[in-house]
């Protein structure tokens, strides 16, 4: 059993750290840094959007600006996280997006989530991973229990997100002899801006509103995701699902798939008119 572990001190590289753009409504990854931040950790915040340079100002951080999607740039930012902070003890990898998707879709979309998702993932493994192989040293992806469950008209994004857990216990397999772990963070949907960006459209709205699947759509406070990063960082878990009940999507995926399934042939007319819907206003 794995004994918990202070934040305080640790250097933390920490990806997807740049904010909205309503300052209503922070991103994840501005969450996690304010959460990491208060605990007392050492941050390295990267970001594409250049904001992230004023959430490392108002948490003391550190920030660099890099595309995920290019290994050289977080390459980069991982060097220069090192000697800016003498090493990293965790990495995170929290960038991610998301899209309604299909297999009727543009490619193009399918590609710009999977570039971030999948590839991104990697990129921030292949940086930080030479860094971190000493005992007690952690990584951890932020993934989605949408890789293991299907979630409605997000093909894309479940395959991504499948591709993302893969990674993170290829990872932790090959960290094996070093002492360090590395670990995937399962959430389920929360509050944030990513999730507003579906607010806006039918296909979620017609979602929330149908019985069979308000549960499953149900807005969860963040405060609940940023807890559970909390909890497997200091306690450096293989696997934290968020809300714990999810954790039943990873031990009965068939299960749970073969609901989903029966869910959707329930609601097909309603997913079909959502599709279109929403390449209409694309």
């Amino acid at each position: 059993m794995v004994r918990k572990q202070s934040l305080q001190g640790k250097r933390i590289f920490l990806t997807g750290a740049g904010s909205a753009d309503s300052p209503d409504n922070r991103t994840l990854g501005e969450r996690f840094a304010s959460a990491l931040a208060a605990e007392g950790a050492v941050l390295f915040l990267v970001d594409i959007k250049p904001n992230v340079r004023e959430v490392a100002k108002q948490l003391d951080a550190f920030s660099f600006v890099a595309d995920v999607t290019k290994l050289v740039e977080m390459q980069a930012a991982a060097e220069t996280a090192v000697h800016v902070m003498g090493g990293i003890d965790i990495f995170i990898a929290n960038a991610g997006v998301a899209n309604i998707t299909t297999f009727e879709n543009d490619p193009v979309r399918y590609e710009q989530i999977r570039a971030v998702n999948e590839v991104g993932v990697y990129n921030t493994i292949r940086a930080c991973m030479p860094h971190i192989k000493d005992a007690g040293k952690f990584g951890l992806v932020n993934a989605s229990n949408g890789g293991i469950v299907p979630l409605f008209l997000m093909m894309a994004y479940n395959a991504s997100k499948a591709h993302a857990i893969k990674l993170a216990e290829s990872c932790n397999l090959e960290l094996k002899n070093t002492g360090a772990r590395c670990g995937v963070l399962l959430l389920s949907e929360h509050a944030s801006p990513m999730e507003d960006n579906f607010k806006k459209i039918l296909p979620r709205l017609l979602m929330k509103l149908n019985p069979l699947l308000k549960y499953g759509h149900k807005e969860r406070d963040p405060q609940n995701a940023v807890n559970g990063m909390l909890h497997a960082v200091k306690y450096k878990r293989l696997y934290t699902s968020v809300p714990r009940y999810s954790v039943f999507a990873r031990y009965f995926p068939a299960v749970v798939g073969w609901v989903a399934r029966m869910m959707h042939r329930k609601v097909q007319s309603v997913a079909d008119m959502a599709r279109q819907d929403y390449e209409n206003i694309q």
